[in-house]
Parts: C-alpha cells; sequence; structure tokens
C-alpha cells in the first residue's frame, strides 16, 4: 500500500530536500508553501500524513493543522520548524492536536521514523474506529430484536465475558426414560393384540391356546399312508392355530 504524504512549507528548498530524502521509499509525495494551497491537495487526495512547517504567511502550522484536524481527523499531523517557541507548541498541540513537534533542522532517520510510527498511528485509529462503528451498529440490532423479542439478549456469561451454555443432562435423560417407556408398552400392545386369540394369559387377560395341551390321536398310519398322515397331522394343528 502507497502511503500519500503532504509537506508544507512556505521555504521551496526545504520540501525539495524532503523530498529528496524519501524518494526512494514507498510514498507518494506531495508538497504546498502555504496553508492554502495544502487544503487544496487534502480537498483531492486521501493524505495519511501532514508535516507542516509553524511560521508560515497568511496561516500559521497550528491553525492550518487545526483546520486538519476538523475535516481530515484520520489525518495524522506534525509540526516542523525552526522556531520551536513555547507558545507555538503550546498552540500546536492544543488546537492541531499534533502527533509530533519536529526542530529544524532535522535529519532524514528521524524524519523516516516518525513518518513511519504515524503510519502505524494512523493505522491504529482507522481499525479503532472501525470496530467502535460496528459495536454501535450491533448494539442498535441488539437493541431492535430485544424490543421485537423481549428476553432474547438475556443470557449468562462467566467471569471472563464468555457466554455459557448449560448442558441439558436431566431433559436428555427423561428423554431417554419416556422413549424406553413408550416402547415397552408398544411390546405390550403387540404381544397383547397378538394373543388375543389365544389360551393362556397375556399381559392383558387373554388366554392363549397352547398348541402342547392338544392330545391328537391320528391312529396308526399305513406304510402307505404315513406321507397323508402328516400332511392330515399339520393342517389340524395349523386349524387350531387359526
Amino acid at each position: 500500500m502507497s502511503y500519500k504524504l503532504l509537506f508544507v512549507d512556505d521555504d521551496q528548498k526545504v520540501t525539495q530536500g524532503i523530498r529528496r530524502n524519501l524518494e526512494d521509499l514507498d510514498y507518494e509525495i506531495f508538497t504546498a508553501q502555504s496553508g492554502a494551497e495544502a487544503l487544496e491537495i487534502l480537498a483531492q487526495n486521501q493524505i495519511s500524513v501532514v508535516v507542516s512547517d509553524e511560521k508560515m504567511p497568511g496561516m500559521t502550522g497550528a491553525e492550518f493543522l487545526s483546520k486538519v484536524r476538523d475535516t481530515y481527523p484520520d489525518t495524522v499531523r506534525i509540526i516542523l520548524t525552526g522556531q520551536a517557541s513555547l507558545e507555538a507548541t503550546v498552540k500546536a498541540i492544543n488546537e492541531g492536536e499534533v502527533y509530533r513537534f519536529l526542530l529544524k533542522p532535522c535529519n532524514a532517520t528521524e524524519l523516516i521514523f516518525t513518518i513511519r510510527q504515524a503510519l502505524k498511528q494512523r493505522e491504529l485509529v482507522v481499525q479503532c474506529n472501525k470496530l467502535l462503528d460496528l459495536t454501535r451498529r450491533q448494539s442498535e440490532l441488539l437493541q431492535n430484536l430485544e424490543s421485537e423479542c423481549p428476553g432474547i439478549s438475556d443470557v449468562k456469561k462467566n467471569e471472563d465475558g464468555a457466554i455459557v451454555i448449560e448442558e441439558p443432562s436431566d431433559d436428555i435423560d427423561s428423554l431417554i426414560n419416556n422413549i424406553q417407556r413408550e416402547v415397552e408398552r408398544g411390546e405390550a400392545m403387540f404381544f397383547d393384540w397378538s394373543c388375543s386369540n389365544g389360551g393362556s394369559k397375556g399381559t392383558s387377560g387373554h388366554h392363549v391356546e397352547d398348541p402342547t395341551a392338544y392330545n391328537i390321536d391320528l391312529g396308526e398310519p399305513d406304510e402307505g399312508d404315513t406321507k397323508k398322515s402328516k400332511t392330515k397331522e399339520n393342517v389340524d394343528i395349523d386349524q387350531m392355530y387359526y
């Protein structure tokens, strides 16, 4: 990602020197000689960091950065000046809410380090704002759900804030017991139904016939009638069951 940086100084030699020091880095550099010119650049580009001189004709650095803060709050603001009076410092901090205050002459290493830190600060601010916006929208959604379904947001949480889900062990045991009772009742009903025409007593008191209680005298079959006798015996026994 190529960040856009804006340097504002009425001395063109200063901005040219800064551009030379940063030309090997992955930054897009903009320069302006006044606060008014810098505001025009800001209106047309998404500037990540602006570095401004304090003492400039027409608009001081503190006044310029104050306007930047009001219009582009996510842009990190830095003062770079050769006249670090206490009054100018306090004004820049209070009005422009500057991130850093650098003194001229500022070597390239210090400037690059400050800019990198400023970019990290900007990313942190941007992500925090996104998180706040997401939290705000989630809160509104939860309020709407609560108004439509009262009690839906009532959840138990532990000391770490995690949602506690209770194990429904008792409900599961009850369900298993109910299923077992229904299975036993179904088996008993089926047994009663199957024995409704019998001789010995089943679970419902019906008599269930015992086939062994019948003494069937089929006589001594002839050798030739063995097959026929067996068939007759099978038929008679079948008739007893039905």
